[in-house]
């Protein structure tokens, strides 16, 4: 199965993803094994499909917490949330492809300043969000680069996500009764490039060559041409019968 390459790159992808808001459970689970969040490579655990990828990339999130949310002490936790192609702005057949989606919280919520039992002042931070999915729902190149996850035991309680893709007034009232999560994205221009690095650096090998032989092709025509001097014109006089001088 081939990548998602005539619907989109990396920066659409994640525009597109940043275009959903999560609304959190705020029932956190303290398991004994965890899941181990996605990996930032494209090589497949060992407990996963074969066709299965693994990204990491670093975003900004502003969270919405609640006062009863601030009463958990974790210093770092994890939410997890399943989205849909559609979701992600994917077309065709792949618009039912599940995509598995971890934030990394590094924060303690216990230290949020809330005026009221659902007002708290809101949460910046910028950290790593995981997605896990089959290889064709990701863009084929040019990938972001890799977010150094906080914990790498990861180790530590996490909670579900639900999503919700709306541009509308009523945005703002979704998700009132909870914890609420944003994602905020920048535009990358360097995604756009399909060409690795590597490419790149043979490409403009071989214009440099190029430009060389050119040169060395034009002083080598005008040298010719100096040296060569103009033509010399030849003149033919005709005199009475017809003999020439």
């Amino acid at each position: 199965m081939t990548h998602n390459f005539c619907f989109q790159n990396w920066n659409t992808f994640l525009k597109n993803f940043a275009e959903n808001d999560f609304c959190m459970d705020e029932n956190f689970t303290v398991p004994t094994t965890e899941p181990t969040p996605v990996a930032n490579s494209l090589s497949s655990p060992n407990n996963a499909p074969e066709r299965t990828r693994n990204y990491s990339v670093a975003l900004w999130l502003t969270v919405w917490p609640t006062m009863d949310f601030t009463r958990f002490h974790y210093n770092h936790s994890r939410l997890l949330a399943t989205l849909r192609g559609e979701d992600l702005g994917l077309k065709g057949h792949l618009v039912s492809e599940e995509v598995n989606v971890t934030f990394e919280l590094p924060f303690d919520w216990n230290l949020t300043n809330c005026h009221s039992a659902r007002k708290c002042d809101s949460v910046r931070l910028r950290t790593c969000v995981y997605f896990q999915a089959t290889a064709q729902v990701f863009p084929g190149y040019r990938a972001p680069e890799t977010c150094i996850p906080l914990n790498e035991s990861s180790q530590g309680p996490y909670s579900h996500m639900t999503s919700r893709k709306d541009n509308t007034f009523f945005r703002h009232l979704w998700c009132s009764q909870h914890p609420k999560i944003e994602v905020q994205y920048e535009w990358d221009p360097t995604l756009n490039i399909m060409l690795s690095i590597g490419d790149r650096s043979v490409i403009n090998l071989h214009l440099m060559h190029t430009s060389y032989f050119l040169f060395v092709m034009v002083i080598t025509i005008m040298c010719y041409a100096i040296i060569k001097g103009k033509p010399k014109n030849k003149t033919i006089q005709v005199v009475n019968g017809g003999s020439v001088l």
